[in-house]
């Protein structure tokens, strides 16, 4: 009796020690996938190849996964021996320093495991945790010899799939065939044949192709119930792991679904994909039972056939394009990807086209319509159209511009994947000012590296007109109403050529500011050939009276300078300041201001006369002036013309003589003298 003892303790602390010098053997453990429903305990069967070496007992360790555990009855773990372990004692306990099942099978007489392979014993475990696929692992694993020596298998690992615990029922659902036209949605018919079987719910995936979806209404899938559900509660919501649409349909007090066949709902769906034949899968279908218990049906399938309404080439403008029909009623319709437009380096599109008689409108370009275009160049898109499809222009190497007509970019929908992989220097062509801040800040038409409105701008005397970028324009018309031809403000946001405002008017450029005593001159200088450069104070002299509309060839509206609104000129010996105060001044009351047009400032909206983009010039003397001081007379003066003193600008002189440089002189000589602004010849009496 001793000696038997002797004899398992030796064999159990053989088992119970993993030494580090023990030899690897090319035997292994496996074990076999196990399915548990939770509730319903499932064997994990652990199986042992040894191919002849004489086993007498193991041991290894079970990591189970969070929610996954070893049964335990009575305080005991539940592990059953298969027969080849029928002489043997098996134990099972929890290692809690490596969270982990211990399981140790050993022979008190040190008996050999009879046969090379087979399973050895069933874990019986059970779960708590959510339904999915799992991994447990057998690790650590050591046999002992014949001869007490000890050798080590490698890790194994296998899956626990945790699933509901269902009853296969004969039953089935069925899915009907359906075709889409293209752009338009069609409802797909869901029917369940249950025959005696008391279903009382529903549930299952609805598996769609690329392309193909189900119509999200108002934030909500489109899925409505039949007669046979009408006392039921149907909901259907995406399952991201699923890659599926999940539709359930229960009953809040148990309600067994009438009838034992017939349709069930309908699931509206849509298509933006190429026309062909695809499948939908209805899988994962799980029917719940008066008694609440559940049942699975076989998966099933339909065909949904995507096509279009009528598919025709026109050709406007010298170009062929492929159309599609969106709407035979609304008559409405879509370019088609077809080879046609990849023959084109500049496609205008139509805002209509005729076809057997019937003019269709073109409200859409459609998806992958000029995709990987390495031949476009230029693209000009009516209003008519108001909505650009995934990957319309994608990937178009060579564009250069995109004229669009729509004002807004609210007007035109467009969805991914369009404006990539172009040229950095695409420009994006717009129909107004207003349309180009919105479009230059909006995805994905910012995507474009330059911005150009088209066409003819009108920048109408006295509006305000507010940009922070420099803007391109095909064409400007500057328009102003003249209701005298005296010298009056001019102040461009633009450049503008002498052949451009000759005809209309002259213009006068800011030269000097000369002082004569107490007075001053503000010296502009006509100006004869050149271009006026934007934001610079000018003089204009309209040829014409009444409105003039003065048309320039494109050019570039530059943005106002940041900058606080003074700019210095200087004489030898006063200092003048062109200050930011500003203020609408109408045209009457500028006769008694010494204001006039400066170079930087925010914009304003005058009551009239002043040119758009305008703020207004005040000549301030910097240096301090004694007490009793008059304030200087300030007048323009503009070199080069018959008629260079602006009398109806200049303040009222005081009769005193000055020479040429500014001196006051009491006893003139003869010579060339200024009094009131004006140059005098004084003769020999």
């Amino acid at each position: 009796m001793n000696e038997s003892r002797t004899i398992i303790s030796r064999v159990v602390a053989a088992a119970l020690s993993i030494l580090c010098a023990a030899a690897a053997y090319a035997g292994s453990l496996t074990m076999s996938p196990l399915e548990i429903n939770p509730g319903h305990p499932g064997r994990l069967a652990i199986s042992m190849r040894n191919d002849g070496q004489a086993v007498t007992g193991l041991q290894f360790d079970v990591a189970l996964p969070d929610g996954v555990f070893v049964v335990s009855d009575g305080g005991e773990y539940s592990v059953i021996p298969a027969d080849r372990l029928s002489g043997h004692s098996v134990q099972c306990r929890w290692i809690e320093s490596a969270q982990a099942y211990r399981v140790m099978a050993y022979s008190p007489d040190n008996s050999r495991i009879p046969g090379s392979e087979g399973c050895l014993l069933d874990l019986v475990l059970d779960a708590d945790c959510d339904y999915g696929e799992y991994e447990v692992t057998v690790k650590d694993i050591v046999v002992v010899e014949k001869d007490l020596s000890e050798s080590t298998y490698d890790d194994v690992t296998s899956a626990i799939t945790v699933a509901p615990y269902v009853v296969t029922y004969p039953g089935s659902l069925t899915a009907s065939s359906l075709e889409i036209k293209l752009g338009k949605t069609g409802e797909m018919a869901i029917s369940m044949q249950n025959g005696e079987h008391a279903v009382t719910g529903v549930q299952f995936d609805v598996a769609l192709p690329e392309g193909i979806y189900v119509v999200n209404d108002g934030g909500a899938y489109t899925v409505t119930p039949a007669d046979r559900l009408s006392g039921h509660s149907v909901q259907c919501r995406w399952i991201e792991s699923a890659q599926a649409y999940r539709v359930m349909a229960y009953s809040p007090d148990n309600s067994r679904i009438p009838g034992s066949e017939g349709k069930l709902l309908d699931i509206r769906l849509g298509a933006d994909c190429d026309f062909d034949d695809y499948k939908v899968a209805i899988k994962d279908i799980v029917v719940v039972e008066k008694d609440l218990t559940e049942s699975v049906y076989a998966d099933t399938s339909a065909v949904v056939t995507v096509a279009p309404f009528l598919v025709f080439d026109a050709t406007v403008g010298g170009v062929t394009l492929t159309y599609n029909v969106l709407d035979p009623d609304l008559k409405e319709v879509e370019v088609f990807r077809t080879l046609a437009g990849y023959a084109y380096g500049d496609v205008a599109v139509p805002a209509s086209v005729s076809h057997d008689g019937t003019e269709y409108a073109v409200t859409r370009i459609g998806r992958d319509a000029f995709q990987g275009n390495s031949v476009l160049r230029t693209v000009e898109l009516p209003a008519s159209v108001s909505s650009i499809g995934r990957n319309a222009f994608g990937g178009c190497a060579s564009l250069e511009g995109f004229k669009v007509s729509r004002v807004s970019p609210s007007d035109i929908a467009v969805e991914e994947g369009n404006f990539v992989n172009m040229p950095a220097g695409a420009v994006l062509l717009v129909p107004s000012i207003e349309s180009l801040a919105e479009f230059s800040h909006t995805e994905p038409w910012s995507r474009f590296g330059g911005f150009m409105v088209y066409g003819t701008l009108a920048l109408q005397d006295g509006e305000d007109y507010r940009i922070g970028y420099d803007v391109s324009v095909s064409s400007i018309e500057y328009r102003r109403t003249f209701n005298n031809t005296e010298w009056q403000p001019l102040y461009l946001p633009f450049d503008m050529a002498y052949e451009e405002w000759e005809p209309f008017a002259q213009v006068a450029e800011f030269s000097n500011v000369n002082t004569y005593g107490d007075d001053a001159v503000i010296v502009f200088d006509l100006k004869r050939d050149g271009k006026l450069r934007p934001h610079v104070p000018y003089l204009i002299k309209s040829r014409f009276l009444g409105d003039v509309a003065i048309p320039c060839d494109e050019h570039t509206l530059k943005a106002r300078p940041a900058a606080d609104g003074t700019v210095d000129f200087s004489t030898a010996d006063r200092r003048f300041v062109l200050t930011g105060t500003y203020e609408a001044i109408s045209e009457p009351a500028l006769g008694s201001l010494d204001a006039y047009v400066m170079s930087e400032g925010r914009f304003v909206r005058p009551e009239g006369g002043l040119k758009a983009h305008r703020a207004y010039l005040t000549i301030v003397e910097r240096n301090i002036m004694a007490p009793g001081t008059r304030p200087q007379a300030i007048r323009i003066r503009v070199n080069g013309c018959d008629d260079d003193i602006d009398d109806s600008f200049a303040v009222e002189g005081d009769g005193v003589l000055y020479d040429l440089l500014g001196r006051q002189v009491k006893d003139p000589l003869p010579g060339f003298y200024i009094r009131d602004g004006k140059v005098v010849a004084i003769g020999k009496e």
